[in-house]
């Protein structure tokens, strides 16, 4: 299979912490590896950055942003 292109999936989400892993872990899990996650926090007030760090993949970011929307 060609990998060439990146993939972005970008996931927005707010206080669902405990699901990030298996949401996550399931887009990293396909086939095609050439892949960007990008997790768009909301204003969570629950621990989304240590959910995402637990991942430990370099193909998983996260933006914060400032106000609720």
């Amino acid at each position: 299979m060609d990998y060439g292109a990146l993939i972005s999936v970008v996931m927005p989400v707010f206080n669902r912490a405990h699901l990030v892993p298996r949401v996550v872990g399931s887009i990293l899990a396909q086939t095609y590896r050439n892949l960007d996650v990008v997790i768009v926090d909301d204003c969570s007030t629950d621990d989304i950055a240590g959910a995402i760090a637990t991942l430990n993949d370099p193909r998983v970011r996260l933006i914060r942003r400032a106000q609720n929307g």
